[in-house]
C-alpha cells in the first residue's frame, strides 16, 4: 500500500480544483501536477501505466506528478478532483497490517507529547487509493470540496492561499478517516482508543474547572475506573496526570504573554492552591 506524505508547514499549489457530473472520460496525458479524485456517486475508471482502477463511491486514487495516465470512459459519475503541486514530496510503502500499526503507534505518540503536538511526522499522508465507507464521512468530505470551489469561484483577495489551507485541511480530515476505517478493520482497539480521544477533548475543553472523578464520570456517561485503565493501558499515564500536562502546558503559555501573578494563572487552569 502506498502512502504520499508532504510537509504539513509548506501549502500546496493548488492548479486545479472542481467537481465533474455526468459521463466522464479523458485522453492519455502525462501531467506535472499531482492529481487526487474522489467519486460521490457512479463510477469512473482509471489507467495508471498498465494498472487498472474502477472507483466507485466512496473511492478515493491519488495520481503522482510524471506518471502516464488516462480515463476509461463512463455512463454518470459525480467526482471531485484536485490537482496541485508541492515542492516536498515522498512515498512510502507499506502492507495494510503495517500501516494501522503505525497509524495507531503515532495517534498515542501525539496523545503523550506534553504540548499535543506538532504530529510526530508533520506530515500530511494521503493514500494511493482508499474507500471511505461511512456515509457521513464522505458526505462531510464532499462538503469541505464544495466550500473551497465557492471560495475559488469568489476570488477574494488571498483566496488561492485560503483554498490551499483547505485543501490541506481537506487532506488531513480525508486521512482520519480512512485511518480510523483501517484500524478498525484491524481490529486493534478502536473502542478504546475513542473513548480515549473523547475524554481527552473533555480535559482540554474543561481543564479550567476544577475536575474530580465523579464529575468526569457523570458528565462522560462512563465509570472512571475503567477510563483510567484505558489510559494506562494505551498511554502509561492517568487522566489526571494528563490534566496537570494540559493544564501546566496552559499555564506556561499565559506566563510568556501576560504579565499576571502565579496566583492569576492557577486560578485560570484550574488549581485552588497557586503553590499546588
Amino acid at each position: 500500500m502506498e502512502v504520499f506524505k508532504y510537509r504539513a508547514d509548506i501549502l500546496p499549489n493548488i492548479t486545479l480544483i472542481g467537481k465533474h457530473e455526468g459521463p466522464h472520460t479523458t485522453g492519455k496525458r502525462l501531467l506535472k501536477e499531482h492529481v487526487f479524485y474522489m467519486v460521490a456517486d457512479g463510477e469512473v475508471g482509471v489507467i495508471q501505466n498498465t494498472q487498472k482502477y474502477i472507483l466507485k463511491k466512496g473511492d478515493c486514487l491519488f495520481l503522482e506528478a510524471g506518471v502516464l495516465h488516462e480515463g476509461i470512459k463512463s455512463d454518470f459519475c459525480k467526482l471531485y478532483y484536485i490537482h496541485f503541486t508541492h515542492p516536498d514530496f515522498k512515498s512510502e510503502d507499506y502492507s495494510e497490517k503495517e500501516l494501522a500499526e503505525k497509524v495507531r503507534e503515532n495517534h498515542l505518540l501525539w496523545r503523550t507529547c506534553n504540548d499535543y503536538g506538532p504530529f510526530p511526522e508533520d506530515e500530511i499522508s494521503i493514500c494511493k487509493k482508499c474507500y471511505i465507507e461511512d456515509k457521513t464521512s464522505l458526505s462531510t468530505l464532499c462538503g469541505m470540496i464544495d466550500q473551497i470551489l465557492i471560495r475559488e469561484k469568489i476570488r477574494l483577495e488571498n483566496h488561492n492561499v485560503l483554498c490551499s489551507c483547505s485543501v490541506s485541511e481537506f487532506f488531513v480530515e480525508h486521512w482520519r478517516q480512512y485511518v480510523q476505517s483501517l484500524i478498525k478493520s484491524a481490529n486493534r482497539d478502536i473502542q478504546a482508543l475513542t473513548h480515549i480521544d473523547a475524554v481527552i477533548a473533555y480535559l482540554n475543553t474543561n481543564y479550567q474547572r476544577r475536575l474530580s472523578s465523579s464529575i468526569v464520570e457523570k458528565e462522560l456517561s462512563y465509570n472512571f475506573d475503567y477510563l483510567n485503565q484505558l489510559f494506562r493501558r494505551h498511554l502509561n499515564i492517568s487522566i489526571f496526570r494528563m490534566l496537570e500536562n494540559i493544564r501546566i502546558e496552559a499555564a506556561k503559555k499565559i506566563l510568556q504573554t501576560q504579565a499576571i501573578s502565579v496566583k492569576q494563572v492557577a486560578e485560570r487552569i484550574g488549581y485552588a492552591d497557586e503553590t499546588y
